[in-house]
C-alpha cells in the first residue's frame, strides 16, 4: 500500500517524503532547472528548495516519449535529488518533483491473492464480440505510434501528477524505449475529470461489461478531440478500490481485443505495466522470477520487489504484437 507523509524536511532540504511529489515551484526555482534541463545530461547542479536552502540535483536523463497531462506537453527526467532516485516532471508552469519509494518489498499479499500467478486479470471477449468488433471495422486507421489513453478515476486518489508518473509511468516509457524498443513511438496521454469516464461506476455489472464500456467512452472522447483510433490505441482506467467485480485479491484487469484495463492503486507498484502488457501480447507465463525482484507479467510475491522491466522473452512479444499492426 502506499504511504504518504507531509512533514516538512527542512533539515534535508526537501519538501516531501516518500512519494510525495513537491509543490508547484515558485519561479526561481523553474528558472533555475531550466537553465541546466537543456545542458547535455547527466549534470548536477543546485536547484533552490521550497522550504529554504538548496536541493542537490543530478540529472540523469530525459524521456524521449510524448507525455501529455490534462492538455499540457510535459518533459520527463529521471534524476536523483539529494542523493534519492526520482522522477522530475515539468509543465506549463510547474514543476513536481517525486521521491522514489519500493514499498513493494515485503508488503503481505492482499487476500486472496496467489503467491505467483493471479488467475482471471486476463478477461476472455465472446466469440460473438470478437466478430462485431471486425463487422464494425473499429479500427480503420493505419496505427503510427502505441498510444495510451489512462484516465485517473475522481476516487483514485492521485492528486500529484509527478508522484502518479514516477511510481507507475516514467520507468514504463523508459523500458519501452530502451529494452522493449517496438519501433514506434510511444505516447502516454494522462486524462483526469473527464465526465462519463472518471466518475464511472467501475464496481457495477461485470467486469467485462465496463471494461467494454472503457472502450467506447474513451474512443468516443479520443475522436472528439480530433484524434484517431487504431489497433494500437489503448485506454486505462486508474481507480482507488479494486473492482468489486473482479475475484477477491485481483487488482487489475485487461482485455486485449478491447484494447482497455484497469489497474488499481491497492496493486503492486508494476500493476498498470502488468495490465497494459496484457494489452499488447505479454504474457504470465513469460515472466520470470529474478535473484532479487519479479519481472512485469508476475504477479506479487512476498517478499520480492518489481524489476519494473518485462523478461526478454515478453520483450519479444511486445515487439512481434506493434510490428504485427504497423509492419515496421
Amino acid at each position: 500500500m502506499k504511504r504518504t507523509f507531509r512533514a516538512l524536511a527542512a533539515a534535508l532540504g526537501i519538501a516531501c517524503l516518500a512519494t510525495q511529489a513537491y509543490a508547484q515551484a515558485p519561479d526561481a526555482r523553474m528558472t533555475a532547472f531550466d537553465a541546466h534541463a537543456g545542458a547535455p545530461l547527466p549534470i548536477r547542479f543546485d536547484l533552490p528548495a521550497p522550504a529554504g536552502g538548496h536541493n542537490v540535483v543530478l540529472l540523469l536523463e530525459k524521456l524521449h516519449s510524448e507525455v501529455e497531462l490534462d492538455g499540457e506537453t510535459a518533459r520527463i527526467f529521471l534524476a536523483e535529488i539529494d542523493g534519492r532516485p526520482g522522477t522530475i516532471v515539468r509543465t506549463g508552469d510547474s514543476l513536481d518533483i517525486a521521491l522514489d519509494d519500493d514499498v513493494d518489498a515485503g508488503r503481505p499479499p492482499f487476500p486472496g491473492e496467489a503467491d505467483g500467478e493471479q488467475a482471471n486479470d486476463l478477461l476472455s471477449v465472446p466469440p460473438q464480440e470478437q466478430l462485431a468488433r471486425r463487422a464494425r471495422g473499429d479500427e480503420t486507421d493505419a496505427p503510427d505510434e502505441l498510444h495510451v489513453w489512462m484516465f485517473l478515476h475522481d476516487a483514485a486518489g492521485e492528486s500529484s501528477r509527478g508522484a502518479f508518473l514516477n511510481r507507475y509511468v516514467s520507468w514504463w516509457v523508459r523500458d519501452m524505449e530502451q529494452a522493449v524498443r517496438v519501433g514506434v513511438p510511444v505516447r502516454v496521454t494522462l486524462r483526469s475529470a473527464v465526465p462519463g469516464i472518471t466518475d464511472m461506476d467501475y464496481h457495477a455489472g461485470s467486469s467485462i461489461e465496463r471494461l467494454r464500456e472503457l472502450r467506447d467512452r474513451g474512443r468516443a472522447y479520443v475522436r472528439a478531440q480530433g484524434g484517431k483510433i487504431t489497433s494500437l490505441t489503448k485506454f486505462m482506467l486508474f481507480v482507488g478500490k479494486p473492482p468489486a467485480n473482479l475475484e477477491g485479491g485481483t487488482v487489475g484487469a485487461a482485455i486485449e481485443p478491447f484494447g482497455a484495463a484497469v489497474a488499481s492503486s491497492e496493486g503492486h507498484r508494476h500493476v498498470v505495466a502488468h495490465e497494459l502488457g496484457h494489452l499488447l501480447g505479454a504474457t504470465h507465463e513469460d515472466a520470470e522470477n529474478r535473484f532479487f525482484c519479479i519481472t512485469n507479467m508476475k504477479d506479487s510475491l512476498w517478499g520480492a520487489i518489481p524489476c519494473r522491466y518485462y523478461s526478454g522473452t515478453n520483450d519479444g512479444n511486445i515487439r512481434r504484437y506493434v510490428r504485427a499492426r504497423t509492419g515496421v
